[in-house]
């Protein structure tokens, strides 16, 4: 029983648009650490909303359009149980949920999924890169990411076009994390390669059903990658400000080996690669030192 009031309660904060971090706050304040705490849950679900929100990171017209949609949520309480019902998810107290998310800065309190939840317990890497590749990308990426690779480590990335799409259609077992509800397809013309993967393999979202691939989405779910390739985050072709720099730097700093193929100095499209081999990631041009690097981990 006090798992399912917690969940929905954390579903419907989510529906108000709360970041994570935000739960996660509130949650520690009430010194809710597992579903066995059933007080602090009946103390939470019950709180008035002025003495929930006085916890979070918000300005007050932040709190009070907060408020707002909260009621909202809660005078249709029956509609949003219903909807709350068509989601597969789980939580930051469920025994399947990942060790290796758990330890990350900000871990997702409920992830949202289709699939095979088996493959969070296998050996993973990510594989990240920019959405318009070069031509040399893709034969650097046919000549480093072969069977030798794929037969070791499930493959996880963030389904956008270019790298993404070859390290989902590459790999032999594949964690896909998107930045959109999962009854959402986007690009729209990975729309076959997605629905690939929640039939075989696995997708993950931090967001509810309808919500759309917002800007500030796919930062957040750049950690999550990051996070779940514990054996490696592999980068092809990384331009400088882009989302593949900042997954990069959260897997340096969850201390995951950062591997870069290097690309032609005067090319701006590589500037970001180049940049990550200064910070202190390895340089990458070989399929053997890359299988080595990998499997020395395992």
């Amino acid at each position: 029983m006090s798992k399912q009031k917690l969940d929905f309660y954390i579903f419907k904060l989510k529906c108000c648009g709360l970041a994570n971090k935000n739960i996660l706050r509130l949650l520690d304040a009430f010194e809710i650490y597992s579903y066995q705490d059933q007080r602090a849950i009946d103390a939470l679900t019950a709180r008035d909303l002025s003495d929930v929100t006085k916890h979070f990171h918000l300005n007050e017209p932040q709190k009070e359009k907060f408020k707002q949609k909260f009621r909202h949520v809660t005078d249709l309480e029956g509609t949003y149980l219903n909807f709350f019902e068509q989601h597969n998810y789980f939580t930051y107290y469920d025994e399947i949920y990942p060790e290796k998310l758990l330890t990350m800065y900000d871990p997702p309190v409920m992830l949202f999924y289709k699939g095979d939840l088996n493959l969070l317990d296998t050996p993973s890497i990510s594989i990240v890169g920019a959405r318009k590749i070069l031509e040399t990308t893709k034969f650097s990426f046919n000549a480093l990411i072969t069977p030798e690779i794929t037969n070791h480590f499930t493959v996880v990335s963030g389904l956008a076009l270019g790298v993404d799409t070859l390290a989902h259609t590459a790999a032999k077992h594949t964690i896909a994390v998107v930045a959109n509800g999962l009854d959402k397809y986007f690009p729209t013309s990975n729309k076959p390669l997605q629905q690939y993967i929640e039939e075989k393999h696995l997708i993950l979202s931090e967001y509810i059903n309808t919500s759309l691939a917002l800007k500030h989405h796919y930062h957040e779910r750049n950690r999550i990658i990051s996070a779940l390739g514990t054996f490696g985050c592999v980068v092809f072709q990384a331009a400088t400000q882009s989302g593949t720099i900042i997954t990069a730097h959260n897997a340096m700093e969850n201390g995951i080996d950062v591997l870069v193929v290097p690309g032609a100095a005067h090319l701006p499209a590589f500037h970001g690669s180049h940049e990550l081999i200064r910070d202190g990631a390895t340089i990458f041009y070989e399929n053997d030192s890359l299988l080595e690097n990998l499997t020395n981990s395992v």
